[in-house]
């Protein structure tokens, strides 16, 4: 048992990606609803997992602890970081009614929704990169060594900057929170920040609710789920409305964070009574605005590239014949 318990720190400790968990989901599933028992398809997912990497001892020790008579719940507890409370009490909750491939079936569905949004923001952060890239290339074929030096070390404080933001981001709470509040502020990049939490908060509301789990219970599973902390702070807000006795429509209306559409058809759903395929549109509604956003904003890259370059040349012309510029005006205004 320690010997398993050491596997399990040791693993959580190591690199588990939300991929992983994600595919780790997808194929569960898929093999328990093919008819493969646990066990098995424990074994098979290991083996095609490279031996003594941090997933590989993961599955290893889930089969031991499922081997050792617990159920698969108890096993993915020893894993918090990896597996949290809303992919916990879904589990548990297919386990009970026997329906665990169809629960961890969708549970997967909205994993892999969830990094499909956040690799569209990745996507995009890439081309700012680029540009810089090309324009420190560019800088290195045309310009003096005076302003290309200049240059790089202009490049190099925007680097330090960059990396002190994202180290501050992930290790001081405070700061991200001041951070997920003014993002919220800034034209055009707020809204993408609005749509994808509430894409994310649509999407993991409608899996809870879909799987059976009370409204008052699924939101107070979202902690975290929106990935802003605004919308994390309101999802408190509405389980504590819900508490009180108040519907969705109502709870959600009071944090004053949702737009008016969300309000609507949660309204809609309430009342005809098919609230989970509601959230599901929403979801599908803000996932397919983020891309439309994202995409509109990768698509003008070639353009700022040919600014950046625009600008560039600019520069080098005034640096080069600047002075024969002002040569030029000195002589009109003697001829005259």
């Amino acid at each position: 048992m320690k010997h398993a318990e050491n596997r399990a720190s040791g693993a959580s400790r190591q690199t588990i990606s939300e991929r992983d968990i994600a595919d780790f989901t997808r194929q569960l599933a898929t093999m328990l609803k093919a008819g493969l028992p646990m066990l098995r398809a424990l074994e098979t997912m290991a083996r095609g997992q490279r031996h003594a990497s941090s997933v590989h001892r993961m599955l290893t020790d889930i089969h031991s602890t499922i081997e050792g008579g617990n159920p698969l719940s108890a096993a993915l507890e020893k894993y918090p970081r990896q597996f949290d409370r809303l992919y916990l009490h879904l589990v548990r909750a297919g386990e009970h009614a026997g329906a665990l491939d169809a629960l961890l079936e969708r549970l997967a569905y909205q994993k892999e929704r969830i990094l499909a949004l956040k690799g569209r923001f990745k996507s995009m952060l890439y081309y700012p990169a680029l540009i810089i890239i090309v324009a420190l290339g560019t800088m290195a074929i045309i310009f003096p060594i005076r302003l290309f030096l200049l240059a790089v070390l202009l490049l190099a404080m925007l680097i330090g900057g960059a990396w002190w933001f994202f180290t501050s981001w992930k290790t001081s709470r405070n700061f991200r929170v001041w951070v997920d509040h003014r993002v919220l502020d800034i034209p055009v990049f707020g809204k993408l920040a609005r749509n994808s939490a509430i894409a994310r908060w649509s999407r993991t509301m409608s899996t809870a609710y879909a799987s059976g789990v009370p409204l008052i219970e699924a939101t107070g599973l979202l902690d975290g789920a929106t990935g802003n902390h605004v919308y994390d702070k309101a999802s408190c807000r509405v389980q504590a409305a819900l508490e009180r006795g108040d519907t969705l429509s109502r709870a959600t209306q009071a944090a004053q964070v949702f737009p008016d559409m969300v309000l609507q058809i949660i309204a809609t759903g309430e009342s005809t009574g098919e609230l989970d395929s509601m959230l599901n549109k929403l979801a599908e509604h803000y996932e397919q605005e983020v891309d439309t956003s994202v995409s509109a904003i990768i698509s003008l890259t070639p353009s700022l590239i040919i600014a950046v370059l625009g600008i560039l040349v600019g520069i080098l012309l005034i640096s080069f014949y600047g002075g024969d510029f002002g040569n030029i005006g000195i002589i009109k205004a003697l001829d005259l």
